[in-house]
């Protein structure tokens, strides 16, 4: 009896002591340092030095992390795995955290900061994560628009059974109920102007209305 007891006592304390640990796991992002990056995915099989780009890169595996200045500025190669939800649960929309989308999504595979000049009007968005159905973008870690996303849990909202007729102050809630939501969706800085693009055809909304 005692030896059970003993073998149960130390399974909790293992369980206890493991869930500690994941507790404790750094989260790894984008923008965090090596020592970060080394405590959250394990010391990498090969480490890349510096080149004229001033550029390092760890390599784990077939994944890439590469750092500018000492810190996470992309990554590419991880692998793909997207939590699996329940029925009729609520799609990520504008304003999710890095958090939200990571629960919904999973790890993304690739991500990179804006480092790019950008000319003429500055969109929103410093960062991005890539996955097989499309691109998020975070402004401060909130989710600001995305690319040519090709899944249910981005989105706006679905298309109306009977759509109304489109026309300029139209809102985007028509804009919606007639061409669903955008697979790609760009905020702008100054203006706050959106611009929702379905293929080939771009929708100026401006104060929530088409212009």
């Amino acid at each position: 009896m005692k030896t059970m007891q003993w073998v149960l006592f130390i399974g909790v304390m293992l369980a206890l002591g493991a869930a500690r640990a994941a507790e404790e796991k750094p989260q790894f992002y984008l923008g965090v340092t090596r020592e970060v990056t080394q405590a959250a995915l394990g010391k990498p099989k090969t480490k890349i030095p510096p080149g004229f780009d001033g550029k390092e890169m760890w390599i784990y595996g077939k994944a890439v992390v590469t750092f500018a200045g000492g810190k996470v500025m992309a990554w590419q190669g991880f692998p793909e795995k997207t939590p699996l939800h329940p029925p009729g649960i609520r799609p990520l929309q504008l304003g999710a955290t890095r958090e939200e989308t990571a629960a919904m999504l999973g790890f993304p595979p690739k991500a990179r900061l804006y480092t790019a000049l950008v000319i003429g009007a500055k969109p929103e968005g410093d960062e991005e994560w890539t996955y097989s159905t499309g691109t998020v973008v975070f402004e401060d870690g909130f989710l600001v628009g995305w690319r040519d996303i090709r899944t249910q849990l981005v989105s706006l909202g679905d298309k109306a059974p009977e759509p109304k007729k489109l026309d300029l102050n139209s809102p985007a809630k028509d804009v919606i109920g007639a061409l669903g939501s955008p697979p790609t969706l760009t905020c702008y800085v100054k203006s706050g102007d959106q611009l929702w693009g379905y293929g080939q055809e771009l929708f100026l909304l401006r104060g929530g209305k088409l212009v």
